[in-house]
């Protein structure tokens, strides 16, 4: 493949699907004002959208500029955003009864989540 010619494949197809979609999503987001009520899972889906366009342009245009070191700070950053997530559905979840809560129980729900991610 040249540089700077992107060839029209299944995976590019695919690819160009999902970012279509995930660009939807975090259009979904900012116009219901999502945002506001989930930071976390709207700053996963804006990061991922960023992440995967990068990646993919780099990786078309500038074949191995990516390597190991930028799909292991990638994973970092995606695996912190995850627990997140986790933590922040959770927390939601719990809305009913946080009256009841202390902050303490966001911590705790928070470690559960760390110490299971550890555990698999």
């Amino acid at each position: 493949m040249q540089s700077g010619k992107v060839s029209v494949s299944l995976g590019n197809v695919l690819w160009l699907l999902g970012a279509v979609i995930d660009a939807a999503l975090v259009g979904l987001l900012i116009y219901r004002r999502a945002w506001r009520s989930f930071p976390f899972f709207f700053a996963y889906c804006v990061s991922d959208l960023c992440v995967n366009g990068g990646t993919f342009l780099a990786d078309h245009f500038s074949p191995g500029i990516v390597g190991l070191h930028g799909y292991f700070a990638e994973t970092i950053w995606d695996s912190v955003l995850q627990v997140s997530v986790l933590v922040e559905l959770a927390w939601s979840v719990l809305r009913p009864l946080r009256a009841q809560l202390t902050r303490k129980t966001l911590m705790a729900v928070a470690g559960i989540f760390l110490i299971a991610g550890a555990v698999i």
